[in-house]
């Protein structure tokens, strides 16, 4: 089951712009995860998420004022200008990088750019996520995969047909295969579920 949570300003605030005619794009926008931006072929920045303004504290008239974003590390800005320019003859670039707010925090994102033709005319969407929170993502895969594999019971990961993909020791142990005995075989379709290699 998912469950989603909005709290009441948030949703008034989202159906008032969607009343206003600002349309369902920009409440989409909006909502994706981590900031959003849209550069055209001279990296002049038109649009962005609400997410990009908390990161960088620049307003939405700050941001409207950048001819090339200015809110990457000094250091970056020709390497990053540079990556935006593969988008335009690769189809795609990405890189990682920090962001730097306006009073000077800088955030380690990973962003991932795109071309796309608005009106006969390239353009860079660009998407990004903030490293911390990749990195916790991170660990608790690999905090689930030890507990997976130092389990104290028989534990097998199969496909949607019944394909064995995954076991850990205590499923070998326990029954007395090996790991290369038993992945990729289906016990299902043998006639048995409990039928594994001889």
């Amino acid at each position: 089951p998912m469950i989603f949570s909005m709290n009441i300003a948030s949703r008034t605030r989202t159906e008032g712009r969607i009343e206003k005619g600002k349309g369902i794009g920009e409440v989409v926008i909006n909502c994706l995860p981590g900031i959003f931006f849209l550069l055209d072929d001279t990296l002049r920045l038109l649009r962005w998420n609400e997410n990009l303004e908390k990161i960088t504290d620049y307003s939405f008239e700050e941001l409207a004022a950048m001819h090339q974003p200015d809110f990457f590390a000094h250091e970056q800005q020709e390497v990053i200008a540079g990556r935006f320019r593969d988008v335009f003859d690769l189809g795609e670039s990405s890189v990682v990088t920090q962001i730097v707010s306006k009073s000077g925090e800088r955030t380690p994102y990973s962003l991932r750019a795109s071309c796309m033709l608005i009106n006969h005319r390239p353009h860079a969407i660009v998407i990004g996520s903030e490293l911390a929170e990749q990195h916790e993502s991170e660990m608790l895969l690999h905090t689930l995969s030890r507990a997976v594999e130092q389990s104290a019971s028989s534990i097998a990961i199969t496909s949607t047909d019944g394909t064995i993909e995954y076991v850990n020791p205590k499923f070998c142990e326990i029954n007395g295969y090996t790991l290369d005995e038993v992945i990729g075989q289906n016990p299902l379709t043998q006639g048995s579920a409990a039928q594994l290699p001889d």
